[in-house]
């Protein structure tokens, strides 16, 4: 595990499986740390996909590994603004997490706070506080 042969291996199987297996590879991808940056572009190739749940795994991992990042923040305000209520309450908590790199998500988040779902209202509270403290309406 961590090798250049292993990261790749583990790239082409996300690429061509995708499903809950991608979603595990991606969980995987993000523990291993620095070597699955080699990663980076098989998981960029599903973030316009319309399989939410994979989307979000590839973007979350892509922010933990800091490549192309621009493109994940988008895929998660995307699936922040047209996810149910479980999809875009994780976007937000990815959102979070990016901290200042997802500011161009603030607008959609504040959207996000006057959803009908308390969930989803918290972690968009959590996220703005996080990503920019100023922003924040406590």
């Amino acid at each position: 595990i961590g090798t250049d042969q292993a990261v790749k291996t583990m790239a082409d199987v996300f690429v061509a499986e995708g499903d809950a297996l991608g979603i595990w590879i991606a969980e995987a991808l993000t523990k291993m740390g620095r070597p699955a940056r080699a990663a980076a572009d098989a998981l960029r190739t599903v973030l316009h996909q319309d399989d939410c749940e994979l989307a979000l795994a590839a973007a979350g991992t892509l922010l933990q590994l800091r490549r192309h990042e621009e493109q994940a923040i988008w895929t998660l305000i995307r699936w922040l603004q047209e996810g149910d209520p479980e999809s875009a309450t994780e976007a937000a908590l990815l959102l979070g997490d990016a901290g200042l790199c997802a500011l161009s998500a603030i607008p959609a988040l504040r959207h996000a706070e006057k959803s009908e779902d308390l969930e989803l209202r918290t972690h968009a509270k959590m996220a703005i506080a996080k990503i920019r403290p100023a922003y924040a309406q406590l």
